[in-house]
């Protein structure tokens, strides 16, 4: 699996910014993209193991 790239990561956390700022959970749900961001780059699943809207955003998201 690839790694994230510049221009998905910056087209993940646009779309966590313009869908979540505002939302009282943001800083949550943006912590969670963070840390799900690592895991798939270090080869680990995060369906499950995080607030289920960042894991949304990721596998859209994530490089194939």
């Amino acid at each position: 699996m690839t790694a994230f790239d510049k221009d998905a990561l910056e087209g993940l956390f646009k779309e966590v910014e313009s869908t979540y700022a505002g939302n009282s959970e943001y800083e949550r749900i943006l912590r969670d993209v963070h840390l799900g961001v690592a895991l798939v780059d270090a080869g680990q699943e995060v369906v499950g193991r995080f607030d289920p809207r960042a894991a949304t955003v990721i596998k859209k998201h994530r490089p194939r």
